[in-house]
């Protein structure tokens, strides 16, 4: 999958680690954002300009790990 890391807009908030979503109307947040991008095409939309991603895999967690 790949993490957007958005690099136009407004700072983050402080001590924001990941970007809250804008609202509508407002200008977005830069940084690490909160959706990712699942395995497939996508053409339009994620421009070198205000986007950049890292591809990194996915890990399952099988039911059995969820409780500790």
């Amino acid at each position: 999958m790949a993490i957007l890391i958005r690099k136009t807009g407004r700072p983050l908030p402080s001590g924001a680690v990941i970007a809250p979503r804008a609202r509508p109307g407002e200008l977005p947040y830069q940084g690490i954002q909160e959706d990712v991008l699942l395995p497939g095409w996508y053409p339009t939309g994620y421009n070198a300009f205000d986007w950049d991603w890292a591809i990194v895999p996915q890990t399952v967690i099988p039911p059995e790990m969820w409780e500790s």
